[in-house]
């Protein structure tokens, strides 16, 4: 008796092992079947690409359907997809499906190596019968193969920006300079450069270049305008043939100041004198069309014209005077900032300079500079016509010789 019950125990586990591999041969081919009938599979699975590169993002979306026509349920408690090492990606808690609904289970996930891979989506979950009672918790496993490479080469280097701007004025012209550098192999064709601000009303200034040749620059000029104080957000935006790259500044916005000052020196030179104004710009915008009228106690004394004067800069003019050194003279300086008129006058005592100045010398493509003087600045030329005439330099400043033309001559 006692051998022929060890033959029935080993008996007994042969068969329990046969059930076991029989059970997980269905498993294997997507399909798991209870005593009562219910069946749940994996259908199908939709790879969004299978042969990515490394780094590339997939999606990987089984459909799980239950196949059974009888009032089942199958209650899906995770669905993994596993592989090249572990899991990979894995939802949970997907809820119900009844006999004859499926479902669609996205699951995304990237590579860092290349090869082919041999993934497996696996799920879970719950079958109850149409009474109610849970008959088995169910595995099912569905193979997917995806072949992984190296990307084939670097992308080429976008085109390159750089806004280069100072702090800006309102209500004043602000220049603003846009490089743009091809770092690629391909020459640039179509150059499209726009500048516009993203925080304050500014008209979008566009800027066109048919070709920059490789490994080469190019830089558009821009003046912009802030209507306030505060910061203005500029972005420029190119767009090439093939190509569509932008970038952003911030600068600030400081409020208008004007403070120009103007001192004078009397310069003596053999029987010539010669009357030195020098104009200061002491406030943080461009002055342009400056004109400075002076007086003292005779009448008036030359007047003189000045270019566009940066802020923080200065510049001279050098006009002929009969006027002696320590003369008291009264200025009236006039001058325009970003389109608005200013004025201002002071009070300030010539001081003296004895130097040489340079006999006049032709210099190729130099124009003369012109000056508006206004009637009554050459008054003192009493009963002559006074013609200025640009002569040289002194000391890289503008020289003005006049020569008297009496009447008749």
């Amino acid at each position: 008796m006692m051998g022929n019950n060890h033959m029935d125990s080993r008996a007994l586990k042969a068969l329990i092992m046969t059930a076991v591999v029989c059970l997980s041969a269905v498993a294997a081919a997507g399909v798991v079947s209870a005593d009562n009938g219910l069946k749940v599979t994996v259908s199908d699975v939709a790879v969004s690409d299978d042969e990515p590169t490394t780094g590339d993002t997939i999606t990987v979306t089984p459909t799980v359907r239950h196949s059974s026509s009888s009032d089942g349920s199958f209650e899906i408690t995770q669905v993994t997809l596993s592989g090249d090492g572990g899991n990979l990606a894995k939802v949970s808690d997907l809820g119900t499906i009844a006999g004859g609904e499926s479902i669609d289970v996205p699951l995304r996930t990237s590579f860092d190596s290349a090869g082919d891979k041999e993934l497996t989506v696996t799920v879970r979950g719950v079958q109850t019968d149409s009474d109610g009672v849970t008959r088995s918790i169910d595995s099912v496993d569905y193979p997917v193969y995806v072949s992984v490479s190296e990307p084939s080469s670097s992308s080429p280097p976008e085109p390159r920006l750089q806004i280069d701007a100072q702090s800006a004025v309102a209500g004043t012209d602000t220049p603003v300079t846009v490089t743009v550098s091809n770092g690629e192999e391909d020459p640039l064709t179509d150059l499209s450069l726009d500048l516009e601000a993203t925080n304050q009303n500014l008209d979008t200034e566009t800027r066109l270049k048919p070709v920059l040749g490789t490994e080469n620059i190019t830089q558009f000029e821009f003046d912009i305008r802030p209507e306030r104080t505060g910061t203005i957000d500029l972005k420029a935006s190119l767009e090439t043939s093939d190509a569509a790259v932008n970038t952003s500044k911030s600068i600030d916005v400081d409020a208008l100041r004007t403070d120009v000052r103007v001192d004078a020196t009397v310069i003596e030179e053999n029987d010539s004198k010669f009357l030195q104004y020098r104009l200061i710009n002491l406030g943080n915008a461009a002055v342009n069309d400056v004109t400075t009228v002076g007086t003292d106690d005779v009448g008036p004394a030359p007047a003189a014209a000045f270019g566009t004067v940066d802020a923080a800069h200065s510049q001279t003019v050098t006009v002929p005077t009969t006027l002696d050194a320590d003369t008291t003279l009264s200025l009236h300086t006039e001058y325009q900032v970003g389109g608005e008129s200013y004025d201002s006058s002071q009070s300030v005592q010539v001081s003296s300079s004895s130097m040489s100045i340079a006999p006049a010398t032709a210099q190729p493509n130099q124009s003369a500079q012109q000056f508006s003087l206004t009637p009554g600045s050459i008054t003192s030329l009493s009963g002559s016509v006074a013609a200025l005439l640009v002569l040289g330099s002194l000391g890289g400043l503008g020289v003005i010789a006049f020569r008297r033309f009496r009447d008749g001559e």
